[in-house]
């Protein structure tokens, strides 16, 4: 069972699914979804995150002048779970989840493997989540992205024309163009209570950790270790914190 930590899952979107909510204009129950690649690298990526971890903990402390051992002071909070997002199907008719789960069910794509590009990025409205990027050679990962959109960009269309109404939002799922990558952390920097100059502030701290641990990460990619081997898709009830289904591919 997944808990997720729902700032990491849907910083970057701009809102949180909540554990109950309605549609405000039809007034049925809704919850958010979010369909990942399962793989097998989360050991290289623990090995990142411990490795920034306490470089990018310096960096903020040095650039606010904090002293050392503050336990209250702005930090880097690593991600749980590296999530390979797929799609994120939102506010989502809750009656009919039983279709989102067929949909995924019926997918027919074998197992695939894509790389840990060497280069970080922040992402997000905040641009305080640090990501590593995903090169996808084959285009085996934009082609399954592709069909899950396609299969429930249908079950839109068929729910509307019954219903005359959405079965989630579209615009919303739909909002980034698809970039895929995997979170290493979030930079907390949300206490005002450190920045005299929080932009000043902020830009300093991305500018040390993008001259000073971007490399560093860069130095511990191999070609062995930046491999990933894609192998299941699962789907996450965000409203439930929990995982609701997990398909192997190529089964």
């Amino acid at each position: 069972m997944w808990h997720y930590t729902p700032y990491v899952i849907l910083g970057s979107l701009g809102f949180m699914a909540m554990h109950y909510a309605r549609n405000c204009i039809t007034n049925q129950v809704v919850h958010s979804y979010l369909i990942v690649a399962e793989h097998d690298k989360s050991n290289t990526l623990v090995t990142l995150q411990k490795a920034i971890a306490p470089r990018i903990d310096t960096i903020i402390r040095e650039v606010l002048a904090l002293p050392k051992g503050q336990d209250d002071a702005p930090r880097f909070k690593v991600q749980k779970h590296q999530h390979l997002t797929l799609y994120y199907p939102t506010t989502y008719a809750f009656d009919q989840q039983p279709s989102l789960i067929d949909a995924i069910d019926n997918l027919k794509i074998a197992p695939f493997d894509v790389t840990i590009d060497p280069d970080c990025v922040f992402f997000g409205d905040r641009a305080d989540t640090l990501v590593m990027k995903i090169s996808d050679h084959s285009g085996a990962l934009h082609a399954l992205h592709n069909a899950i959109k396609s299969k429930l960009n249908g079950l839109q269309v068929q729910y509307k024309r019954t219903h005359k109404n959405d079965l989630y939002d579209i615009s919303a799922s739909e909002r980034f163009t698809y970039a895929p990558h995997i979170g290493l952390g979030r930079i907390l920097l949300n206490d005002t209570r450190y920045f005299s100059d929080s932009e000043g502030a902020i830009a300093a701290i991305k500018e040390r950790i993008e001259s000073e641990v971007f490399p560093f990460i860069r130095s511990l990619l191999t070609t062995d270790n930046s491999k990933i081997h894609v192998d299941g898709i699962s789907v996450g009830d965000l409203n439930e914190q929990q995982k609701i289904f997990e398909k192997r591919l190529g089964a």
